[in-house]
């Protein structure tokens, strides 16, 4: 920092202070629940984080033009504010002095040009430089974090996987069915299956389609669907049935998207940066050079199971190329497929399309009250540490999906910021963090990422 104090005479002797100046916190939006954010005694004394900083006081003697020089060290944390001072007389950095006809001391003059009050309310006032003691005022300074982000993809979606157990054992769009029985209803079909149902929960077929080898052409809707059966949302004929039973094979598929929607590297676009840009932070990608492995294997779904230290998860450390510590923030984000659900009914986690994409989730065709489904756009499996999964199968199969993906995206960024909270908790402090269809974050998450050691 360089501060010019330019006299008649050189060689003079400069006292320059840089002080912690309060933060309001407020010029976001006046209207924001900035739980635990708004100083409301902002001439009250140093505030920045993660605790009050001591006035910075040094000595020099200007040059052949009038200059002196000095270089401060700034704390780490987003959004800390400093404003610097440079005098010929110590004591009026040292020492208490009249403004407006009220003793100020030099820390109340530094808070008073860093805030203003409008109506009852404080606000930052930051561009204003000024003189409320004889001395030379720098703008106010504030520290601004890079938060860089490292985007991989699941590989592309394969045509089968092979027969197995766990996440590899599923098989993606169509596969192949055998049928054992058929039960005609008054209003829907039921098909129990021989073989080909390797379903990763309950209902997951629900809003798919299935098609009978001995019936081409004609595409059924699936209802509802178990382990090892499933309804259509049809009454087949006695000739029809007749026919399947003769020809017993099909395919059948669940209510997945038809096209392929991976490799997917999300770029860091104007909503994802405006969010964070409340905090302080900037959202940058990870420079290709530093990000070799961009790839992890493919999985149809993922269950609690692929979460833990040992299993899939944690394998995909082996594609971050790069590591948060507190002096450089990173959050992986990797594009996955669709996430199995461990709640009620062990649903696939995600909206059915097909049957209740107007009504969701309380269309005609759902089972009942105690019905439930867990849909999952995103997890942050372990907060402050394994960074993120974004599910594009199912961010997909909301109408409103291409509107909030990258709302989504920050969402889970959110979630890793350090060890501070619960899952819970975080969504507690409602905005964005509470849900994506919020675009800002409330006060009380962007308090959270500023006190944040480290991502």
């Amino acid at each position: 920092m360089c501060l010019d104090l330019r006299r008649s005479e050189a060689y003079a002797r400069v006292y320059l202070s840089v002080f912690d100046v309060d933060d309001s916190f407020d010029q976001i939006n006046a209207t924001m629940p900035n739980v635990g954010l708004i100083d409301t005694t902002p001439t009250s004394g140093p505030d920045n984080r993660p605790s009050g900083e001591a006035v910075q006081s040094f000595t020099r003697t200007t040059d052949s033009a009038g200059k002196a020089s000095v270089t401060i060290t700034v704390t780490m944390q987003p959004g800390n504010n400093y404003r610097a001072a440079a005098s010929v007389i110590e004591e009026a950095l040292t020492q208490d002095t009249k403004y407006n006809g009220v003793t100020v001391n030099p820390q109340q003059h530094a808070d008073a040009l860093s805030a203003k009050l409008v109506g009852a309310q404080w606000q930052r006032n930051g561009n204003f430089t000024g003189y409320s003691c004889p001395c030379v005022w720098s703008k106010m300074l504030t520290v601004w974090r890079k938060l860089h982000i490292e985007t991989d993809s699941m590989q592309t979606e394969p045509t089968t996987l092979p027969p197995g157990t766990g996440s590899e054992g599923r098989e993606p769009d169509w596969t192949s069915i055998y049928i054992d029985s058929i039960t005609v209803g008054t209003t829907t079909t039921n098909v129990p299956v021989g073989y080909g149902m390797t379903s990763s929960s309950d209902h997951q077929y629900e809003g798919g389609r299935v098609e009978f080898d001995a019936l081409p052409g004609i595409v059924f809707p699936v209802y509802d669907s178990g382990e090892a059966t499933f309804d259509i949302n049809a009454v087949l004929t006695p000739a029809q049935v007749t026919a399947i039973l003769s020809q017993p094979y099909g395919t059948l598929k669940d209510d997945d998207p038809d096209a392929f929607l991976l490799p997917r590297f999300y770029a860091v676009d104007s909503v994802i940066k405006t969010v964070y840009r409340d905090a302080y932070i900037d959202i940058v990608n990870i420079p290709a050079a530093l990000n070799p492995n961009l790839f992890v294997p493919f999985s149809l779904h993922l269950g609690p199971e692929d979460f833990s230290a040992t299993n899939l998860f944690r394998s995909w450390d082996d594609a971050k190329d790069t590591w948060s510590s507190n002096g450089f923030w990173v959050s992986l984000v990797v594009a996955a497929y669709q996430r199995a659900s461990a709640l009620t009914y062990d649903r696939d986690s995600d909206p059915d399309p097909l049957i209740d994409n107007s009504t969701y989730p309380t269309g005609a065709n759902w089972p009942g009250p105690g019905y439930s489904e867990n849909v999952s756009e995103g997890v942050t499996p372990m907060l402050g540490d394994w960074d993120s999964v974004i599910f594009r199968a199912t961010i997909v199969d909301f109408p409103q999906g291409a509107a909030y993906e990258s709302r989504v995206i920050a969402h889970e960024i959110g979630h890793s910021a350090g060890n501070a909270g619960t899952e819970a908790q975080h969504h507690g402090e409602g905005g964005l963090q509470q849900d994506a269809a919020n675009n800002r974050f409330n006060g009380a998450s962007l308090k959270r990422f500023r006190e944040v050691q480290k991502w």
